[in-house]
């Protein structure tokens, strides 16, 4: 026999009851109902009902409020993102000198527009802010282009930022006189086929001592977004320096590389 139970009844059972009975007698499907929102409860059969999620959205003043809030949840949802992907030291035809070569991507599904490149020296002890670092820009892309720079979804951009002559010159400090520059990359330690073309580039394979250390600057990406928001992206890139000489063998017979 089936028992109907009206919505006044169920409440003022709910309200006079600790908790619902469970016994098979008289089980019933039960209705929860809070302002809009309800969901039914299936005791009679008992199975999993999915949770029912009853938003209360805001309230737009008007049509340009309604749009603004629609925009930013947009922008939220779909956030702009480039990334440091290389830095690498390369040759470009209408440059004299190798520069230092950033290449970004865009790994977001919207364009990064205005992109903007600054180098930042570390603070020094006193100092609460990192001044900017000029270099001289390369010839091989036009003032005019990166002034109006875009990256478009899922692209990877190269852009030369600094020849390695002034590179080399602002980061001699702290750097023993003897290292060479080998080379430039994202992190502090030099990839090691890096490493080791700077080591056979001296003739050496075997019983040689390889020395290192590095220098770091950092790296300021400014991009807009396409609803008008700005975003920076706070990153590094280092030097590399080092140095590599043949050991002496005692006994006569080559040893294996010592790299320090």
């Amino acid at each position: 026999m089936k028992v109907k139970i009206s919505l006044i009844a169920l409440v003022a059972a709910l309200s006079s009851c600790p908790s619902l009975s469970t016994s098979a007698e008289g089980a019933g499907n039960a209705q929860i109902v809070t302002g809009d929102c309800n969901i039914v409860v299936n005791s009679a059969t008992p199975k999993s009902f999915p949770a029912q999620y009853c938003p209360k959205f805001s309230v737009a003043k008007d049509a340009a409020d309604a749009l603004a809030k629609i925009e930013r949840y947009i922008e939220a949802s779909n956030p702009t993102k480039l990334d440091l992907a290389s830095a690498k030291i390369e040759k470009w035809a209408s440059d004299s000198e190798d520069y230092l070569t950033l290449s970004l991507s865009n790994t977001s599904t919207l364009p990064a527009q205005r992109v903007k490149i600054r180098f930042l020296a570390p603070v020094n002890p006193g100092e609460n802010q990192s001044h900017q670092i000029n270099f001289s820009p390369s010839r091989a892309v036009p003032s005019a282009m990166l002034k109006n720079l875009s990256i478009g979804s899922k692209d990877t951009t190269k852009i030369p930022v600094a020849p390695v002559s002034e590179l080399i010159r602002y980061s001699r400090n702290g750097v023993p006189a003897d290292y060479e520059f080998i080379g430039a990359g994202t992190t502090p330690n030099a990839p090691d086929d890096m490493t080791q073309q700077y080591i056979q580039g001296h003739g050496l394979t075997n019983n040689y001592t390889f020395q290192s250390t590095a220098s770091s600057l950092g790296v300021q990406i400014l991009y807009g977004t396409i609803f008008g928001g700005k975003v920076s992206l706070l990153t590094g890139v280092y030097l590399y320096f080092g140095k590599v000489t043949a050991n002496q063998p005692i006994d006569g017979t080559e040893r294996e590389g010592i790299i320090e």
